[in-house]
């Protein structure tokens, strides 16, 4: 069981909210991970928990003593092959599915490596995850006087056909006018970060008007040094740039150092808890450690803290698994690992 280590009012936005709390999480186990360019990760049921190990195309799933429970695939265009998986999600019952945007196909397996099944989608989605019977991800529309146009989309998890869709451009009055990725909310409506720092929801996926909520804890930090340099390989191995001297790249890093932050996590933003609490991860601090925001419905209740540098993260009932980046070593690597944290003494949001 996590342990609190502390939980009490904190100013972390004393002026929207004098009672919000700030508690402190300790992991329960804590497990080692392999080196990876991919920051999915997938809790399998309670026990189990799956990452994809990218360097060398395969998914790795382990207990929470870091027992491998199996290791399986490889590059190529065969069955239980890829060319570019680039997100795993836990799907119906206890099984592990893994999308490859290269070949717009989802693979189904269960965490030993058994395939179960697998489908070729229509189009260039990004599939976000499941949500009951359905996948939800968006697909882009191309360019908008403000910005990319995005669609996102409710797709049948057996067929791949498209169940339901909505342009979400312009679906709310935000401060840059844009709405990024979201995902399903219990009540049937839908959440979606937007800008650096707000909140957009809608209470039925097809309403006409959605509710824009800052998020209390942003304050406009700049990117700490492990940002930037996440920030420069990210640029330099998607632009094939890996050879450039330093030189070269410092002028983006000056920029990117300039900048504020935007306030949510990239890889994945919200979870829902067994609670129906919503927690949104964000990139405050994100060195020593790493917080996520509590909320209630549209109600900010609090933040909580885990150890290390979140990386990519997943909910499952009372179960948080985070994909962590540790301190780095004396050669500057900084080794990943996989904590688990139990959640359901976490009080925020549930009086």
């Amino acid at each position: 069981m996590a342990t609190l280590l502390f939980a009490v009012a904190t100013s972390v936005c004393a002026s929207k909210d004098e009672n919000a709390e700030l508690v402190g999480l300790a992991p329960f186990a804590a497990t080692p991970a392999p080196l990876s360019d991919n920051k999915s990760v997938a809790l399998i049921g309670n026990e189990t928990v799956c990452v994809i190990e990218s360097f060398e195309f395969r998914i790795l799933c382990t207990d929470s003593n870091g027992t491998p429970i199996g290791v399986f695939g490889a590059q190529g265009e065969g069955p239980a092959e890829f060319l570019n998986p680039v997100h795993l999600f836990r799907d119906t019952g206890a099984s592990v599915a893994v999308y490859d945007r290269r070949r717009a196909r989802l693979t189904v397996f269960e965490p030993t490596g058994a395939l179960l099944s697998d489908i070729t989608l229509r189009g260039p989605y990004w599939i976000h995850g499941a949500w009951g019977t359905v996948l939800y991800g968006e697909v882009g529309l191309g360019m908008g006087p403000r910005g990319p146009e995005v669609e996102i989309q409710l797709l049948d998890r057996s067929s791949g056909d498209i169940v339901w869709q909505r342009s979400i451009y312009g679906i709310a009055p935000t401060e840059c006018g844009s709405v990024g990725t979201g995902m399903p909310r219990p009540n049937g409506g839908y959440v979606f970060w937007a800008c650096d720092s707000d909140l957009v929801f809608l209470d039925d996926r097809n309403a006409e008007t959605a509710k824009v909520v800052a998020m209390p804890t942003y304050s406009g930090e700049l990117p700490n040094e492990r940002d930037v340099e996440a920030y420069l390989y990210d640029m330099a191995r998607l632009g094939g740039a890996m050879s450039l001297p330093q030189s070269a790249m410092e002028p983006y890093a000056m920029g990117f150092r300039e900048r504020p932050k935007r306030w949510f996590h990239g890889s994945r933003t919200f979870a829902y808890d067994g609670y129906g609490r919503l927690w949104v991860a964000t990139t405050r601090n994100r060195d020593t450690f790493s917080y996520f925001e509590v909320w209630v419905g549209t109600e900010y209740a609090g933040a909580v803290q885990i150890r290390d540098r979140l990386v990519g993260y997943d909910i499952l009932g009372s179960t948080l698994v985070a994909l962590v980046e540790r301190q780095p070593d004396q050669n500057g690597i900084a080794p990943r690992g996989i904590d688990w944290y139990d959640i359901a003494d976490v009080e925020i949001g549930r009086n």
